[in-house]
């Protein structure tokens, strides 16, 4: 039975996007990585680590929309399809982000997600990335 939670569990974290944010300070670009936990809460924690280094507390981004479902959304309005219509996305509270370190070299990294909610269950989820 802990088995069957833990593989429903770790469909629910998605890693969903990795997108630049300038930096105010140096103007670098920088690499931020947003996660969706869906059955999250301010009161759950969650870390990232790359390439099994420190854990990096995320923060949680209050309305914040989820850039896969949104993709979705104009997906469905570009092609037209038939059916009932998705709902307009809407603001979310179970998405955390954090940036990935600058100084990563060209190549693949393994970016791994941890999540303990306030019962004290963990989920993790990994996923490879490359950095030109």
């Amino acid at each position: 039975m802990c088995a069957i939670r833990q593989r429903v569990a770790l469909r629910t974290i998605k890693c969903t996007s990795t997108r630049p944010t300038r930096s105010p300070t140096t103007k670098r670009v920088k690499p931020l990585l947003l996660v969706d936990f869906f059955f999250g809460s301010e009161r759950c924690t969650v870390e990232m680590r790359v390439n099994n280094g420190e854990w990096i507390r995320m923060q949680q981004v209050p309305n914040q929309l989820d850039p896969a479902y949104v993709a979705l959304k104009q997906q469905e309005q570009e092609f037209k399809l038939p059916g009932r219509p998705l709902p307009i996305p809407v603001p979310a509270i179970h998405m955390w982000q954090a940036n990935l370190p600058a100084n990563l070299p060209r190549g693949f990294h393994q970016i791994e997600v941890r999540v303990r909610t306030l019962f004290g269950d963990e989920y993790r989820d990994r996923r490879v990335i490359f950095v030109k």
